[in-house]
């Protein structure tokens, strides 16, 4: 599962609401700080995801995600 934000502490939030509704699933986070990708649920910011140096097999392959979940400011920044 891939969770979309495009702050920190929304990624952190949802990671740890996820973790308590999952608590067998294994979390990381992937931003400017922290380029994580081992977990079951994968945390974004939208602003180090869609960076074209990370958009590749490298870090996640096409097929990596079941579920993508997009916080919906995300959409609003990208109008």
């Amino acid at each position: 599962m891939l969770f979309v934000a495009h702050k920190v502490d929304i990624l952190k939030q949802a990671e740890n609401t996820f973790k308590l509704v999952y608590p067998d699933k294994e979390t990381c986070i992937f931003n400017g700080d922290s380029k994580a990708v081992k977990g079951d649920m994968v945390f974004a910011s939208v602003q180090t995801l869609w960076k074209k140096e990370y958009l590749n097999d490298e870090y996640f392959s096409k097929d990596h995600f079941d579920y993508l979940v997009i916080d919906g400011a995300v959409i609003i920044g990208l109008n």
